[in-house]
């Protein structure tokens, strides 16, 4: 037990002579023998009387023996102690209380020293009931002296006072929260004491309220003097001798808070309610209330908005049938100002149509009156006819529901009539706004300019009809999908460019990019476009036609350029030549005659004679070259005569393998039923001889070159491309080597005069100039091929001379051409612009489908999109990068029976023999005509098809009209109709068709069963079953069988000849 106060004081023992109580048996029975104190027989007589004492006492008395505090005590002390007086009785003070101790061993070392001591409200941190408690007890503590004054212990007296210590704290907490309260109360509150009204007491509202002045313990009108005058003083009294409360609502005070300003006024909410001490009679005056100057003025303000703002507000009260308005209520309706006014009054003022609508007015008030409600209003002072607007709450009580309703009214008649007349023009703007979409509309629908909107990502959200009509898609084709996909894979940093300029608000203008068609091609277009509402506008604009013609004039003043430029060079050498003619006359004239000179002279100076030898020889040197100037100016005299080609060329053989050196190899590949030509022979092998030296020149290291010979046919397609070349038959005659080829700038001046790639000293930079004025002179063409690395071929074209036969009986502009029926897919890969656009146009004249690319990358590209098999492969051989070979390679990895065929400049045994194609493949020389491309795209088509169909079909009005859209299709069909004349047809074919077609419904059995019957004769034998039931189920039953598929009747020639040649692309294919 730990101490934690109390006061000590002497004070005298009490004499009891008599003991009983519980605690009686207990001392009597306790061993005392072994304790200190001995055998109670050995007590002395003080012991014995005092213990008697403590048990005969009603208070709670211990007594303490010895030096260590022997304990015996009564029933009172045994209450005490609780649970522990049994263990207790009999032992040191120090172990029945070791909580304690330290308070105990102090006061037994006090007491036994003779003092007597008292403690009031001691606290003692007790172990009770197994728990750790607060206790308080009064405490008196005595020394007991035997007869010969001898100290023998101490009584204590115990007092326990928890329960009133407790309580008096719990008392003293709640009078400090009050004072609290009543200090920190947002209302202001004071005790007034006695009839002069002395401030007892006041809060900090109070004394803020005042001004913080000195009040406490002076009276009212000491301490507030500027209120006496206002009347409170008697209100005061009044309230002091009646005993009666008084309650003030918004009443204005004057208060002087600062003595060197100025009284202000507040309004007070408050009460005075008199004080009553014990006998009922009135002592004081307890004051409390509430500042209310803010609200009040916030009123006035609310009062002068309203006014200001027409707003009249009011209060209903159903029950009582009245209305308590505002000053600005009663101006709104022209009534005379007044605080109430009954409901009937206002009620006969709404128009009739509209007091149904207004519900408040009522005689019965629902809660769907309530909100806002606008109706008209007739004034009650002019008549004049208002439209108000009303808003209205209920205020409820809890126990008796709605008691009334507030809300305010104001005027909207201006807005009413403006939105009359806002209406008006509304219906004129929805008519205007109507027909300008629907102008827009047939703007969208009827223009030749495709309209196309996007999304920022670039996915489109529309597109007119004409984007179907340009490029071929089909709307569902592209909503949805990214505008990239459609643009050309050259264009799309221009593209994606322009996208992002749109996404930061800048404007597109005539951005010029290309568009890619459904059937592969593709449109030059111009785009305009705009961003707005997270979407772009776009206006694309068809520029096609102008690309084309802009193309076709830059290539025209090409030509021109290059024509006037090689004209002015011929002019120019030629006039050098002729003048230089003329000297080289008068040198070689005057040479002759000094040799001539000494001949006669006799003179034999072999010096002299040696210098004119050398003059001479540089003389005839000049001459050659002035001859070759002449060539190409084309001033020289020629002597054109029939030539057979083949024997010249066959003739220069040995020339030319001496020219050659023994490094280089020679191979002359001539044409049976080549044409004759018109042109001077002398001039001819002087040009294949410069053609040869300079591919000897090109070739240090030896290598490989080659003569050939061939008809062409040059048509007005070509020509359009090349406008310095007539169409017409020709004679090629093709040399080509495999040296070190040139770059294409090079290519550009190979025939400028003086332009050369070798040497200082190798040569004069004439040869090719000398062949070009020949060719052009001879009224023909000359074409040069070569790649850096690959070689090069040159190309004379010399025209063919006509005979008494006449032009030829060949049909060169290939009018005697069928077009495809079949609209089979070619993929077109040129890098040459300009023979990509003529090559495309050709093919697509022919009747194919035509995609085409720059390029291998962009090639295989287009052929993984393509959902569609590709029937064609169509490449020129030398492109940078990948090569035409390994383009065909990688193509064939994606679709393996693919049909191709190249072109290149260079003749196909060059290419060969070079080892750049295959022996075997399929190729057409550059440049070909529309007839040649044709012919060969043709026959490598049909390569492998026959052709032919069997249509198995009962219904002969089916089968006849079935048979003939076929062959409109191209297809050559054989009829039967039933399964056992198929059957027949069949063998004597032995399955030799394209594919053959069968009805489900055949009179001898199901089609079902004769497909079975044909696919275990014939693996690979497309099978197409036709059936207008059970379509899905019986697909899926030939759906791991490549060759075999099904068509839902009725159908078209068009789309059955779409499915068979689906089938026998995918039939190839596995």
């Amino acid at each position: 037990m730990t101490a934690k106060g109390g006061t000590a004081s002497r004070d005298s023992l009490p004499d009891v002579r008599h003991t009983n109580g519980k605690m009686q048996d207990l001392v009597a029975g306790h061993d005392w023998a072994r304790t200190p104190v001995g055998p109670m027989e050995q007590w002395s007589p003080t012991m014995r009387a005092t213990v008697s004492l403590i048990l005969q006492s009603p208070t709670a008395m211990a007594t303490m023996w010895g030096d260590e505090g022997i304990m015996i005590f009564n029933d009172g002390y045994a209450e005490v102690a609780a649970d522990r007086y049994l263990r207790i009785l009999g032992q040191p003070v120090k172990d029945a209380w070791p909580e304690a101790s330290a308070f105990n061993g102090k006061v037994m070392r006090a007491v036994l020293s003779g003092q007597t001591l008292s403690y009031k409200e001691q606290e003692f941190t007790l172990l009770r009931s197994g728990e750790e408690r607060e206790a308080w007890f009064d405490l008196d503590y005595s020394p007991v002296i035997d007869e010969a004054g001898k100290i023998l212990g101490v009584l204590a007296v115990v007092t326990e006072v928890t329960a009133q210590v407790r309580a008096e704290r719990q008392l003293a907490d709640e009078h400090d929260r009050l004072r609290h309260m009543f200090e920190k109360s947002p209302g202001f509150m004071a005790m007034l004491r006695g009839p002069t009204h002395i401030l007892e007491i006041a809060n900090a509202a109070y004394r803020q309220l005042v001004g913080n002045r000195d009040v406490i313990g002076k009276t009212v009108s000491e301490a507030l003097p500027e209120v006496g005058a206002q009347g409170f003083i008697d209100l005061l009294d009044s309230v002091y001798s009646s005993g009666e409360a008084y309650i003030g609502e918004d009443t204005p005070v004057l208060l002087q808070r600062d003595a060197g300003r100025a009284p202000i006024v507040a309004y007070l909410n408050f009460i005075y309610q008199p004080i009553r001490d014990s006998y009922g009679r009135v002592s004081g005056i307890f004051v409390s209330g509430h500042d209310v100057s803010d609200q009040h003025r916030t009123q006035d303000r609310l009062r002068l908005a309203q006014r200001a703002g027409g707003i009249g507000a009011f209060e209903l009260h159903p029950k009582s049938g009245k209305l308590t308005v505002t000053e600005e209520f009663c101006r709104l309706w022209g009534l005379d100002v007044r605080a109430e006014i009954d409901i009937a009054e206002a009620a006969a003022l709404v128009h009739p149509a509209d007091r149904s609508t207004l519900g408040t007015l009522q005689p019965i008030i629902h809660e769907g009156a309530l909100g806002y409600a606008e109706y008209r209003v007739r004034r009650a002072d002019t008549g004049e006819e208002r439209w108000f607007a009303r808003r209205a709450e209920a205020l409820e009580d809890d126990e008796q529901g709605v008691i009334r309703f507030a809300g305010v009214v104001y005027d909207v008649t201006d807005r009413k009539r403006n939105e009359e007349a806002l209406q008006q023009l509304n219906e004129t703007l929805e008519q205007r706004v109507a027909e300008q979409s629907a102008e827009r509309n047939r703007m969208w629908r009827l223009s030749n300019d495709m309209m196309v909107v996007t999304r920022f990502d670039g996915s489109i959200q529309a597109a007119n009809p004409a984007c179907t009509e340009l490029l071929g898609w089909d709307e569902p084709d592209l909503l949805g999908q990214d505008i990239l996909d459609f643009v050309h894979p050259d264009d799309h940093p221009v593209a994606q460019r322009e996208m992002a300029a749109q996404r930061d608000g800048q404007k597109t203008l005539n951005v010029e990019i290309r568009m890619l068609q459904k059937d592969g091609g593709h449109r030059w277009v111009s785009w305009t476009a705009v961003s707005g509402d997270g979407l772009i506008h776009a206006i694309v604009r068809d520029i096609q036609t102008e690309k084309e013609g802009q193309r076709a004039l830059e290539q025209t003043q090409e030509a021109l350029r290059q024509s006037q430029k090689m004209e002015a060079i011929g002019q120019l050498t030629g006039g050098i030549a002729h003048d230089f003619n003329n000297l080289l006359t008068v040198v070689t004239g005057n040479i002759d005659m000094a040799v001539r000179a000494l001949d006669t002279a006799g003179v034999a100076e072999a010096r002299s004679r040696r210098a004119l030898e050398n003059a001479m020889k540089g003389a005839e040197r000049a001459a050659s070259l002035t001859h070759r100037l002449l060539a190409f100016s084309r001033r020289q005299p020629l002597a054109p005569k029939a030539i057979d080609v083949d024997r010249l060329v066959l003739g220069m053989s040995d020339m030319l393998s001496r020219s050659l050196g023994e490094t280089i190899r020679l191979e002359i590949v001539t044409s049976p039923g080549l044409w004759r030509v018109e042109a001077d022979p002398n001039q001819l092998e002087s040009a294949l001889l410069n053609l040869a030296v300079n591919a000897r020149d090109a070739m240090p290291d030896g290598g490989e070159l080659v003569v050939e010979t061939a008809n062409a046919r040059i048509d007005e397609a070509y020509t359009a491309v090349h406008a310095e070349v007539a169409a017409g038959q020709y004679v090629v005659i093709a040399v080509t080597d495999s040296g070190h080829g040139m770059s294409r700038e090079t290519v550009a001046h190979v025939f400028e005069p003086f332009f050369t790639t070798k040497e200082v000293g190798r040569g004069t930079g004439l040869g090719l100039s000398m062949v070009y004025g020949f060719v052009k002179q001879s009224g023909g063409h000359v074409k040069v091929y070569s790649e850096e690395g690959k070689g090069t071929t040159v190309k004379i074209y010399l025209p063919r001379m006509m005979n008494s036969q006449g032009a030829d009986d060949e049909a060169s502009n290939g009018a005697s051409l069928e077009k495809s029926q079949r609209r089979e897919t070619i993929l077109a890969v040129e890098d040459d612009d300009d023979v990509r656009a003529y090559t495309v146009e050709c093919l697509r004249d022919l009747g194919y489908r035509v995609l085409e690319a720059h390029d291998g990358p962009s090639a295989l590209r287009l052929l993984k999109r393509q959902a569609e098999p590709i029937d064609l492969l169509f490449t020129d051989v030398v492109m940078p990068g990948m090569s035409g070979n390994e383009l065909a390679e990688e193509a064939r990895k994606i679709q393996p029976k693919l049909r191709i065929l190249y072109t290149s400049g260079y003749t196909r045994n060059a290419m060969v023999n070079g080892g750049r194609l295959e022996p075997g493949v399929e190729m057409i020389a550059k440049p070909f005509t529309y007839a040649a491309l044709g012919q060969k795209v043709r026959d490598l088509l049909d390569i492998g098809r026959t052709g032919r169909l069997l249509l198995v079909e009962a219904e002969p009005t089916v089968r006849t009209l079935t048979a003939e859209g076929l062959r409109g299709e191209g297809f050559a069909v054989e009829e039967a109709a039933n399964a056992a004349e198929a059957l027949g047809k069949v063998r004597s074919a032995q399955g030799r068709y394209d594919g053959i077609i069968i009805d489900q419904n055949l009179p001898d059995r199901r089609g079902d069963a004769l497909v079975a019957e044909l696919r275990a004769m014939h693996v690979d034998l497309p099978l197409l079953l036709a059936s207008n039931e059970d379509v899905e189920a019986l697909a899926s039953r030939y759906a791991n069988d490549p060759c075999a598929d099904v068509i839902a009747k009725p159908y078209t020639a068009s789309s059955l000849a779409d499915t068979l040649n689906r089938l026998e692309w995918r039939c190839e294919g596995s």
